[in-house]
């Protein structure tokens, strides 16, 4: 059973995931890296003048299992386990669970904007 729960918890970068990841760069410093989308989760929170806003938090995994966690309030339509291309800031540094994340901002998705409404299409399609 723990052999189960271990290889699902890597795929997905699920919380108890013993990250071995480490921090990226320093803040502030602007890179790209090829990443694996693990999942978001989405809340309410307050936006610019109080308003209510959705936001999001996209956590991606890159080759050498560093963590990346996203907070925006932006809507993608990304598939989990999806490889993408990604330039992107680092805003800080955290530990969260036992886990390494380097927090950013200012996320571009390599090829995103020309695939959007195939992408949005599909995603409404399989739900």
């Amino acid at each position: 059973m723990e052999d189960i729960i271990k290889k699902i918890e890597d795929r997905y970068g699920t919380r108890g995931s013993n990250n071995k990841g480490k921090f990226v760069e320093k803040p502030g410093a602007r890179i790209e890296r090829k990443v694996r989308y693990l999942g978001a989760k989405s809340f309410e929170g307050q936006g610019y003048k109080g308003k209510r806003v959705t936001k999001f938090i996209y956590r991606f995994k890159d080759n050498d299992n560093n963590l990346y966690v996203w907070f925006t309030t932006a809507l993608k339509y990304l598939s989990i386990g999806e490889e993408l291309d990604i330039r992107m800031t680092i805003k800080e540094h955290n530990i969260f669970n036992d886990d390494k994340q380097n927090i950013v901002n200012r996320v571009h998705i390599k090829g995103y904007k020309e695939e959007e409404d195939e992408r949005k299409k599909k995603f409404l399609e399989s739900n």
